[in-house]
């Protein structure tokens, strides 16, 4: 049976965790490292609902990619996630950003799921030091813009998308969760589509005027693309782990 070290450090060996951007809270957040683990629960998100879910199916470390602790915490209260964590001998293993500048990590398996080739990172002008997140690669056949933002919806099950440009799509760059920032970068690789989320009013405005196509796709569906390979990968390490999903939606609707 291996202990939550064990996994923690398979999860290094694949995403390292000091490649985590400043700031980001990565690792072990929960628990006793030296905990026995005899089943793991692989989500986005640590939840409410989540912890309950891995006590009502004896999940004892749950590894997500959202850390279940982030900001300064204030308090650990009956009604909290750790709380209730701790109470039921979770143990958290949480692997952010890091996951996503991981080869195979979050964006990665985004490329994949929008069925790009030639995929290579896209360096971030902002950050200094640390891989590069964000990616980009080509399509098999260039789709009008309105076109590809249905291909993004289909390929990712998103409950919707929000887009703008009237171009022709073949490069595409892509960077799960809030990547919005990283527009100019897609610009400057020639990139004549850039998915990611949380775009902004001025972002959109800025999207319009270069003539770029931008497909916001919603945090969930950017970055969920994970947890099934991680799933898969962590099983395929420990032969005589049992590894589950825990199930997770978007917390949002769209009409």
């Amino acid at each position: 049976m291996p202990k939550a070290k064990d996994i923690y450090n398979f999860i290094d060996s694949i995403a390292p965790f000091d490649t985590a951007l400043d700031g980001d809270n990565v690792g072990l957040l929960v628990g006793d490292k030296n905990a026995k683990i005899s089943k793991v629960g692989v989500c986005l998100d640590i939840t409410e609902d989540a912890v309950k879910y891995a006590v009502e199916n004896s999940i004892d470390l749950i590894v997500s990619h959202h850390p279940v602790i982030f900001g300064g915490l204030k308090s650990v209260t009956a009604d909290s996630v750790v709380y209730m964590m701790i109470k039921n001998g979770i143990t958290a293993i949480c692997a952010h950003t890091n996951m996503d500048c991981a080869k195979g990590g979050v964006n990665d398996c985004l490329c994949d799921m929008l069925s790009l080739t030639d995929v290579k990172p896209m360096a971030d002008s902002t950050v200094i030091g640390k891989p590069p997140i964000a990616r980009v690669g080509t399509l098999k056949t260039a789709l009008s813009t309105a076109d590809f933002a249905e291909h993004v919806k289909a390929s990712l099950n998103a409950s919707g998308v929000k887009f703008c440009g009237d171009n022709s799509v073949k490069t595409v760059a892509v960077c799960g969760g809030s990547g919005a920032d990283l527009m100019l970068d897609a610009i400057s690789l020639k990139a004549d589509a850039f998915v990611t989320s949380e775009i902004k009013q001025h972002q959109w405005l800025m999207a319009k005027s270069l003539g770029i196509t931008v497909v916001d796709a919603g945090h969930f569906f950017t970055e969920n693309v994970i947890t099934a390979p991680l799933c898969e990968l962590i099983k395929n390490e420990f032969d005589n782990l049992e590894v589950v999903m825990i199930p997770q939606s978007a917390p949002y609707n769209e009409l």
